[in-house]
């Protein structure tokens, strides 16, 4: 399975896989489709590894999209990327905290990314019951991401203030 995601009015997909007879062909490839026009457009691949099987949801202007497998039945992968719509291009996200997995669920509430679930692909193919939480940095939804020097008018040039963030990213539990 190929992973779908939904930004506005725009519809994306992307990854997946072909089984023929002579072997399977794994994806990396991500394409916007526009209902206005009826037109798929290819948009820049994604920069991890082809897969199946993996997960994507969106946040604001982006599209989030990781884990999955690289080979059935044998490799299963915790990597994620954004995608920024605007820039048409890919960057790497922390992984996914909870270790390698395939078939998972994910979706999005405000501006933060769920994932759970799915399973293992070792010899037992374990079953996961889990549910993490993805807060990314630089946050999608605040696109102004400040650090400043301000000085104080009243202290005549000579106080200086330095304001700056020290913001979570990751997936936490």
């Amino acid at each position: 399975p190929s992973v779908g995601i939904c930004i506005g009015t725009k519809a994306y997909i992307g990854t997946g896989l072909t089984k023929l007879p002579g072997g399977n062909t794994y994806f990396n490839d991500f394409w916007e489709w526009d209902p206005a026009t009826n037109v798929w457009t290819q948009k820049a691949n994604c920069v991890g590894a082809a897969r199946c099987e993996g997960v994507g949801f969106s946040i604001a202007n982006s599209c989030f999209v990781g884990t999955g497998t690289t080979q059935l039945g044998v490799s299963s992968i915790s990597d994620f990327w954004r995608y920024d719509v605007g820039a048409n291009a890919w960057s790497p996200v922390t992984n996914f905290g909870g270790g390698i997995r395939e078939f998972a669920v994910a979706f999005t509430i405000g501006c933060k990314g769920y994932m759970g679930t799915g399973f293992i692909n070792d010899q037992k193919a374990t079953l996961r019951n889990d549910l993490w939480e993805l807060t990314p940095y630089p946050d999608p939804c605040n696109t102004i991401n400040v650090i400043t020097t301000a000085t104080n008018p009243l202290c005549n040039g000579q106080c200086t203030g330095t304001a700056t963030a020290n913001p979570t990213n990751g997936f936490v539990q």
